[in-house]
């Protein structure tokens, strides 16, 4: 190889050098700037596949946590509510109890007929404005229709039977014993017409209201009567009851991972849901039905209460369990992504000396081949 052809050679594997060690402190610098040991898919394909995954899988724990925390701001909301709701009814409780001593006057129960409804006006209206986010919590409640009934039979509702739409063919009516029956998916639900509600031509004297409940299932079915239902004659198998619109219960399901979620069923507190229409303390029999009527409220309302407790201690633990995860999820993707800072720093000071060695060679050997040059021409 001839002297010009050995310095070619040279400063071909010198320039090489320079290059190679340019573009590695590019790639260290890149590093240091964007604190990601991943500049592009060509780094390093398989860590940017599983990084990416873990990236994607903490976003969605990120989501889980915020759902966790506002199904927790919506539960506790509820649960002031229904705190709220349960002293209205003690309290109705106590005016209905209090109404239905013999002591006690038509003036003395027509004075706490006037705070036991003004109080049944103010859970229709806690059921109207307790909302999260825009969203009525409390205002579910079932229409129901009758059809092919009876006569007499003005009305009914259904309190606490979560399902959507309910039918009947079993409306039955005992004269002896002054009972109803209704079947509502197998389920008997049995209740007595007040026998103060009855005239003596056997018709009901004015309007009544009788709320039927079953020793096997929760809730009550409340049928209406007009002044026109005799309970002379017996009733069988009379009369179609239809449950429709939306369901007395609302049920909210919280997303907090890849599963089911956690589930909660908050049933309307308004009166017409809980079985407090039509309700007085104008006399003693009158305000028993009462009692009888809030104390059952008060059940359906404790088990809602219930549900809600149950459901924040699940949504307590979602979200321990879901901070965990996100922190330890970011860890892993961070080993694969993030650059490691003082292993960078170290090779850029390594990759700086070796460019600066290298274009310093490089250019002492462009020096020595021109002054050889200039010898030989001289």
């Amino acid at each position: 190889m001839t002297i010009k052809g050995l310095n070619e050679a040279v400063l071909s594997r010198l320039n090489q050098n320079v290059f190679n060690n340019y573009v590695r402190q590019n790639k260290v610098l890149s590093q240091l700037a964007t604190g990601k040991a991943i500049q592009t898919a060509a780094d390093d394909v398989a860590a940017l596949a599983i990084g990416t995954r873990l990236v994607a899988e903490r976003s969605a724990l990120q989501s889980a946590q915020q759902n966790a925390t506002q199904a927790a701001s919506l539960l506790q909301i509820g649960e002031g509510t229904l705190q709220q709701t349960d002293g209205i009814l003690n309290r109705l409780n106590q005016l209905a109890v209090q109404a239905g001593s013999g002591n006690l006057g038509d003036s003395e129960r027509a004075a706490l007929n006037v705070e036991f409804q003004s109080l049944a006006q103010e859970l229709d209206r806690l059921s109207s404005d307790t909302t999260f986010n825009g969203q009525a919590l409390f205002s579910a409640q079932q229409s129901v229709s009758l059809t092919d009934a009876v006569t007499g039979l003005d009305g009914a509702s259904v309190v606490g039977v979560e399902q959507d739409t309910v039918s009947t063919d079993n409306i039955s009516f005992d004269s002896s014993t002054n009972e109803f029956t209704v079947t509502i998916n197998g389920t008997a639900y049995k209740g007595e017409v007040n026998i103060s509600d009855i005239g003596a031509d056997g018709t009901i004297a004015g309007a009544a209201t009788v709320r039927l409940t079953s020793d096997s299932a929760d809730g009550q079915v409340v049928l209406n009567l007009g002044d026109d239902f005799d309970t002379s004659a017996d009733i069988a198998d009379a009369g179609t009851l239809q449950v429709s619109g939306e369901s007395s219960v609302q049920s909210y399901n919280f997303t907090v991972g890849d599963s089911q979620g956690i589930n909660v069923d908050l049933v309307g507190i308004n009166t017409t849901t809980l079985g407090l229409t039509g309700l007085s303390l104008g006399t003693i029999a009158d305000a028993e039905a009462a009692a009888a009527a809030v104390q059952a409220a008060q059940v359906t309302v404790a088990e809602t209460r219930a549900d809600i407790g149950a459901a924040q201690n699940r949504l307590s633990s979602a979200q321990e369990t879901l901070a965990v995860a996100e922190e330890n999820t970011k860890a892993a993707a961070s080993s694969f992504l993030d650059a490691d800072i003082a292993k960078a720093a170290s090779d850029q000071a390594s990759s700086a000396l070796l460019l600066q060695a290298s274009v310093g060679v490089a250019a002492q050997g462009n020096f020595s081949q021109n002054y050889v040059l200039g010898l030989l021409g001289n």
